[in-house]
């Protein structure tokens, strides 16, 4: 929907921002109906507050902010309106959100709850993904099915885990779906999720014993560890969520799949063998009853 065009001042007050931005929606013949507790009763109460107002599905909702984006403000705003977005009225619609702010909204804020199917996906990957917070290697499984479904939800592609092919997809989402949306400048949440996609991607390719473990040298996300096949030979470390922010970062295209490409190399040196060809990989599909 198109909102009217507020400027808000710092310093100002809440309250006299609220009275020229209810003017302007009025100008506009659309009412802004308050959320009452929200702006009464948080401790950002005093800066921030929120408003509804109707929109051709439904309700969008409008933030105001007169203060600065400090932590705490940011997280209580962050968590209302995951709240208000996550359980839309009427459910299955895209929850609209404005900001009025006298300050710059912070980039994490435009990249969750922007309208742009990058946005959507970011919103939805936050779930389980937290920001990078507490990201432990046993999320592997749940993160990556989400990736799956978000993937072919946000953008029509059909990513599994299982897929020959599938390092490519995600690089060209990366970089044709991501890399090139301003809106969702920040996706650090989409990308840890379509890493571990791109590890159980690469995983499904070799027949090795693998796990995913705590990042080693230095590395801060979990990484895919494949055991060798002999004692001969060294582990093969694919760092799979690294990878995917490093080709988000330097928009470098091929880089991803040429990474891919060489890890997986150095696992069929490690198996003293082939990789799993497309048949093999349904048979191995059919034999563990996966769907993603």
């Amino acid at each position: 929907m198109d909102f009217p065009d507020v400027d808000l001042h710092p310093g100002e007050s809440i309250y006299k921002a609220d009275e020229r931005i209810e003017e302007a929606f009025e100008d506009a013949g659309l009412q802004l109906v308050a959320f009452e507790g929200y702006n009464t009763f948080l401790d950002t109460s005093s800066a921030c507050h929120f408003f509804q107002v109707p929109s051709e599905n439904g309700r969008a909702v409008v933030v105001v902010m007169t203060s600065p984006w400090e932590e705490k403000p940011l997280v209580t705003v962050l968590n209302v309106l995951l709240e208000l977005r996550l359980d839309p009225d009427p459910p299955g619609s895209l929850l609209p959100v404005r900001f009025y702010s006298a300050h710059e909204v912070p980039g994490v804020l435009r990249s969750v709850f922007g309208d742009s199917r990058c946005c959507q996906f970011e919103c939805r990957a936050l779930l389980v993904s937290r920001f990078g917070h507490d990201v432990r290697p046993d999320l592997s499984l749940q993160a990556a099915a989400v990736g799956a479904y978000l993937v072919r939800e946000c953008f029509g592609t059909q990513v599994g885990f299982f897929d020959v092919d599938g390092a490519a997809r995600l690089e060209e989402i990366i970089l044709d779906r991501f890399a090139g949306d301003e809106e969702c400048s920040e996706p650090i949440n989409s990308l840890i999720a379509l890493g571990f996609l791109l590890g159980e991607i690469v995983r499904s390719r070799v027949d090795l014993p693998s796990a995913w473990q705590a990042g080693d040298n230095g590395e801060s996300w979990p990484e895919v560890v494949f055991s060798p096949a002999s004692d001969d030979a060294a582990s093969v470390v694919c760092p799979a969520i690294s990878l995917v922010i490093r080709a988000f970062q330097d928009r470098s295209r091929g880089e991803l799949t040429r990474a891919v490409d060489e890890i997986l190399r150095r696992c069929e040196t490690a198996a003293g063998g082939t990789l799993r060809s497309d048949a093999e990989l349904a048979q191995v599909r059919e034999a563990r009853g996966w769907r993603v």
